[in-house]
């Protein structure tokens, strides 16, 4: 969900509408060319250091004012459609509010919500707010388990879950069918390899979203994060004052999730490639490709998931090599999770 904004009176710009964020952030080269003040640096949890500068306006929607804030510059962000960057969480927790989208629509109660609020509260809950904006924690229910995520509108997934929880939860297994994949974030990529599943039971509130393709993320910050794919399929409505979550179905579906039909994530190894792991029951597994073996023929990295990627249906012929000799696999592209 976009947002306009405007910047000490230049604009309008696009927003993406960012629960998940303790600070607002905008493109570095736009921060620079506005101006704006550099105010220091911030490091993330992650060790990722970002630019702070100044702005002593933000206007957002064109009724919604902050004086004298801080903003992150994400360098390479880039300017994409008009879309300059992310609000923090305030937006929507700073006062009682609906995200509407089915309507598309954000209402706040600057006075207080005029009546009861509406759908099914969830255990839920309002953290920081010191020095950052209040972000929402709420459950979402995974096989018997109630897991305490972060609602992120700005992540783009469905749920994320640590892996060292996706192991107490029977997620994480070399038996379970999963398809690697590389997680980005704000500031760079993990270094380790996510995995895709599919969650068997998956529940939030009274809505039941059992089946759905979930990220299990080595080292993840939040233990568990509900993003806007998932989001999208209900209503949400903030209760500034008591800290509570109330959902209830949008009429939207969840966006699903996308992986590589092969199922093998390939890496570049000095002026190598190399397959750095194969997914449990998926095509390439089947066809006997094996974690470190080197791909022959292609120039790098890119042209290997060329290769690799593309619709069900695709045959795909790898030449590699293993032990010293070359063998050749063949196999079709299939949705295997």
């Amino acid at each position: 969900m976009l947002i306009d904004a405007q910047l000490n009176g230049q604009g309008p710009y696009a927003l993406i509408l960012d629960t998940g964020g303790e600070i607002a952030s905008i493109d570095l080269a736009l921060a620079r060319r506005l101006g704006l003040p550099l105010r220091g640096e911030q490091t993330s949890p992650r060790g990722d250091r970002f630019s702070v500068f100044g702005l002593k306006r933000l206007l957002l929607g064109g009724v919604i004012a902050q004086e004298d804030i801080q903003v992150l510059g994400v360098d390479g962000g880039g300017e994409s459609g008009g879309v300059i960057g992310f609000s923090d969480a305030s937006l929507v927790t700073g006062e009682d509010s609906d995200l509407d989208f089915g309507r598309l629509e954000l209402r706040l109660y600057p006075g207080g919500r005029p009546g009861p609020a509406p759908g099914v509260r969830i255990p839920s809950e309002l953290r920081g707010g010191q020095g950052g904006a209040a972000r929402p924690f709420a459950d979402v229910v995974v096989g018997d388990t109630a897991l305490r995520a972060l609602w992120d509108t700005g992540n783009p997934g469905t749920v994320q879950i640590r892996d060292n929880i996706a192991r107490q939860l029977g997620l994480w297994t070399d038996t379970r069918l999963y398809a690697p994949i590389r997680d980005a974030h704000v500031g760079g990529a993990d270094a380790a390899l996510s995995r895709i599943v599919r969650a068997d039971r998956l529940r939030i509130g009274d809505a039941d979203f059992s089946g759905q393709l979930v990220t299990l993320r080595p080292g993840a910050i939040n233990g568990a994060v509900v993003g806007l794919s998932l989001i999208q399929a209900l209503n949400l409505a903030f209760d500034h004052r008591a800290g509570d979550l109330w959902v209830r179905r949008s009429g939207l579906a969840p966006a699903p999730l996308t992986y590589g039909l092969s199922g093998a994530w390939v890496m570049d190894a000095g002026d190598a490639v190399k397959v750095a792991e194969v997914g449990t029951g998926s095509p390439a597994a089947k066809a006997g490709v094996r974690p470190g073996d080197f791909v022959e023929g292609v120039a790098d990295k890119y042209e290997a998931r060329r290769l690799l990627d593309g619709p069900a249906g695709k045959p795909v012929t790898l030449r590699l090599r293993r032990d010293g000799a070359v063998v050749t696999v063949s196999f079709v592209l299939a949705a295997y999770l």
